[in-house]
């Protein structure tokens, strides 16, 4: 009698509803925005795809999505150029790839330059649209010089997009060879997965390359999964066309999808993220792991 009571009770103050049928629900259930680039078997970027064409599971467990939708909007990349002494013969190629780029960025995107010399230092002092400046910056650098520190400055442009809002991107232009970080591609792919920013990569050949009168330990693949494991795109040169390179990693900082789901999973840990199309023939790419706040 007493529970029927209690429960007309609640009933009458108009409680009863909403306490009766609130399921228990976990204490984590922030919305967690990624972003993700589709393609179809052609390496076309697929835009009519909505939430019900995906599957995401989190930490193994199922996740609901909420929206999927093709974001245009602003971006904010570095642009961090490989200015080691491996690239002093990639002079010419650089250049056009570099002009080609700065093209192909929509007017809104925002912008920064930084050399892979390991200083962490970027211009302008803020992100900006103004393209010129970029141009004028990456021309006063002169010829490659010195060792290659590409880890390192990695790790420094995705820290520097820390505090930006909405889809954040390195894209890197270098031969791939790291001849002296003090920290490993896993610890780049790491920080990338914890702020939620895409790593793009073109890689540009290779040559032998002497450090201190002995070979360097070049271990071709290691950009390429860095890219992968983001979410990234990479295009190696010229396996690739230069142009289809550029236009390829440009459609991907320019067209994502954007993709909100709620998190069951608690905050300040990685969650090891799983990302489908329910289409066979369709390709995902997406960092593979996701950081909480």
């Amino acid at each position: 009698m007493q529970r029927v009571a209690l429960a007309a009770l609640l009933l009458a103050l108009g409680l009863g509803t909403a306490l009766m049928a609130q399921p228990q629900v976990s204490p984590y259930t922030a919305p967690v925005t990624v972003y993700a680039s589709v393609t179809d078997k052609a390496g076309a970027f697929v835009r009519d795809l909505s939430a019900a064409d995906f599957t995401l599971k989190e930490d193994g467990q199922t996740r609901i999505i909420h929206e999927a939708v093709v974001d245009t909007l602003q971006a904010t990349v570095v642009l961090l150029i490989d200015t080691s002494g491996s690239m002093r013969e990639q002079g010419e190629r650089m250049n056009a790839l570099l002009t080609l780029f700065l093209n192909r960025l929509q007017p809104a995107d925002r912008l920064r330059v930084g050399r892979a010399d390991g200083r962490g230092v970027f211009s302008p002092a803020s992100f900006s649209t103004n393209r010129r400046e970029a141009a004028a910056t990456i021309s006063a650098w002169g010829p490659g010089l010195g060792a290659s520190p590409l880890w390192d400055s990695l790790r420094s442009s995705v820290d520097a997009l820390a505090a930006e809002p909405g889809y954040r991107a390195v894209v890197v232009l270098s031969d791939g060879e790291d001849t002296a970080s003090k920290i490993k591609n896993s610890d780049v792919t790491r920080a990338a997965h914890t702020l939620r920013v895409a790593v793009h990569a073109i890689e540009t050949p290779i040559t032998a390359f002497i450090v201190n009168g002995k070979p360097t330990n070049y271990r071709k693949g290691d950009l390429e999964k860095v890219a992968r494991d983001t979410g990234g795109l990479h295009r190696r040169v010229p396996t690739v066309e230069d142009r289809q390179a550029i236009d390829d990693i440009s459609r991907a900082v320019r067209e994502r999808y954007r993709i909100t789901f709620s998190t069951g999973a608690p905050s300040g840990k990685l969650h090891e993220m799983e990302l489908r199309a329910r289409s066979k023939d369709l390709t995902v790419r997406i960092a593979s792991r996701h950081g909480t706040q």
